[in-house]
């Protein structure tokens, strides 16, 4: 969703006014004016989706959800290995989410959105979300390109063989 900087405005008094007048509604004032204020419209129509006809997403959040759901995945897989396996998994550099470069990458806000504001992918919530390296969103997108292919041939279950693959 795009909008206009009167939009904005508006919507940020709206906000102002039902959190002042203790105005209980189906809406989050806080949420909608920290989303307006990031400017993050997107944010806005995927937590509404039942007030909004489109539901498409910019590339980049949809690149950013794409990352976290992997990660999700690949962490759970690896807590679930036994001892010797995942000790030796989880010394490797992706094993756990690291976060995005917050002066350089904008799946930083993305990411920081959906996590803390939207509470999507909990797991995640409490980490840092700055990786302070610009290196990480093309190693994400090279993890990511060797775990389609893993996921569309498994039933969903990771073993060892397959992380190992994933993680490079």
């Amino acid at each position: 969703m795009e909008l206009t900087d009167g939009e904005r405005l508006i919507l940020v008094m709206l906000a102002d006014l039902q959190e002042a007048l203790k105005v209980r509604g189906e809406v989050d004032p806080g949420f909608i004016k920290r989303a307006v204020i990031n400017k993050d419209g997107w944010a806005i129509a995927m937590e509404y989706s039942g007030l909004f006809m489109s539901g498409d997403l910019p590339p980049e959040v949809e690149e950013t959800i794409d990352i976290l759901a992997m990660f999700s995945h690949v962490e759970s897989a690896i807590d679930n290995l036994d001892d010797p396996d995942r000790s030796r998994l989880q010394a490797h550099r992706n094993a756990k989410f690291a976060g995005f470069d917050g002066n350089n990458d904008s799946h930083y806000g993305h990411a920081h959105t959906l996590i803390r504001d939207m509470g999507r992918f909990s797991e995640f919530d409490g980490r840092a979300l700055n990786s302070h390296s610009r290196g990480s969103l093309p190693r994400y997108q090279d993890m990511y390109q060797r775990y389609q292919p893993v996921l569309s041939r498994t039933s969903g279950e990771l073993k060892v063989a397959d992380l190992e693959e994933i993680l490079g």
